[in-house]
């Protein structure tokens, strides 16, 4: 048996035992379908619970086993990976504010106690920036009215609570945290494509939605996001990149498996590509633990999720070749595998986004960093 997912999958049976095995029953095909039951399982054996601190009813994972159980996922189901994505680190994100607004602790419990799933709405379409949401409110009695389009949005219909992001008077930033039912939320058909389906990602809509003072999260603006707001981005990059780490190992497998005539430099090649590329992730995840650097990982997480997107594409694709003609021709399964390896470019922040921080990084002022430096 290959060791090359030996410790994700460790991991992941330490945090919720017996859910690979119970994930590796469906064919991969029905785990990636609109219909499929695997987020229901995800629920039922308390992922959503993973990241949020066991003094708040859940597992407490660490941003180093956070990304074992993503990449453990995503070699099993892109879809479940990346909706699972999305929730972590909302949930992450809530984390962070409830630093700044303590009451918030009342939306965690529930997260854990219920195994509720968080849909992330900050995307507003390829050129929207994240930092700077259209979706607008107005004050109300007690709160505000939003009203917009998001999307794409994932967990659209499979939702517990929906976070936001929207455009407060004032060009002021918050993030919104409402239960799916609340009035006004509703979903349009819009994921045409036949991959990801298990996303279950659309447009959600929201018209004259009122949302509480206690449910918003107040998070500066554009030219000054506040740094919670930040933490979160760390956190999607991490996840993000780590299922995507994942949804290449599923293809190398398949390489290592067929055992047909294999070619043994170039699964040994592309098995050191795939090596460093996780251990780069890890190193961010162990910063991030231990807090260090903080006001580069940012910039360094994003360059670093550069980096393994370059090698992804090349392992994903050859890997295909590996497999042969035939099987590409035979096999939907190595197919798929090769076109979702092909999408984490497609995440925020968008490339515009990105060279502008990279811009800060090289031409930022290192005596402002030593300055925060001891021994």
């Amino acid at each position: 048996m290959s060791l090359l997912l030996a410790k994700e999958r460790v991991v992941l049976e330490t945090y919720f035992p017996g859910l690979d095995e119970k994930l590796s029953v469906y064919a991969f095909m029905d785990r990636e379908s609109k219909e499929n039951e695997c987020l229901n399982l995800l629920k039922e054996t308390g992922v959503p619970s993973l990241m949020i601190p066991k003094e708040f009813g859940g597992k407490g994972a660490s941003a180093l086993d956070a990304i074992y159980i993503q990449r453990a996922i995503g070699s099993r189901s892109p879809s479940l990976a990346i909706a699972m994505t999305m929730h972590q680190f909302s949930v992450a994100s809530l984390i962070g504010a409830m630093s700044v607004q303590p009451d918030l602790e009342r939306l965690l419990r529930r997260v854990a106690e219920e195994n509720l799933l968080v849909a992330s709405a900050f995307a507003e379409g390829i050129q929207q920036s994240i930092f700077s949401p259209s979706v607008e409110a107005k004050a109300a009695p007690g709160g505000i009215l939003v009203n917009g389009r998001k999307k794409p949005c994932t967990l659209s219909h499979r939702m517990d609570l929906l976070t936001a992001s929207v455009k407060l008077p004032g060009d002021q930033l918050a993030i919104i945290i409402i239960p799916s039912h609340t009035p006004g939320i509703k979903v349009n058909d819009f994921w045409n494509h036949w991959i990801l389906k298990g996303t279950d990602t659309h447009e959600v809509v929201l018209e004259d939605v009122f949302v509480a003072d206690e449910d918003i999260f107040h998070a500066g603006t554009e030219e000054n996001v506040s740094p919670v707001i930040l933490n979160g981005l760390i956190w999607f990059e991490i996840l993000a990149t780590a299922s995507y780490i994942g949804v290449v190992s599923s293809m190398m497998e398949r390489v290592i498996k067929s055992g047909k005539h294999i070619n043994i430099e170039k699964v040994h090649e592309l098995t050191a590509d795939l090596v460093q590329s996780m251990n780069a992730l890890e190193g961010i995840a162990y910063k991030f633990i231990n807090n260090q650097f903080v006001d580069l990982l940012l910039n360094e997480v994003l360059l670093v999720r550069e980096s393994i997107e370059r090698k992804i594409e090349q392992i994903s694709t050859q890997s295909a070749k590996l497999l042969g003609g035939m099987n590409f021709l035979t096999s939907l399964d190595t197919s798929y595998l090769l076109l979702v390896s092909q999408l984490l470019t497609f995440h925020p922040p968008s490339k515009q986004e990105r060279l502008e921080l990279f811009k800060q990084y090289i031409y930022g002022d290192e005596s402002q960093l030593l300055e925060k430096v001891t021994i």
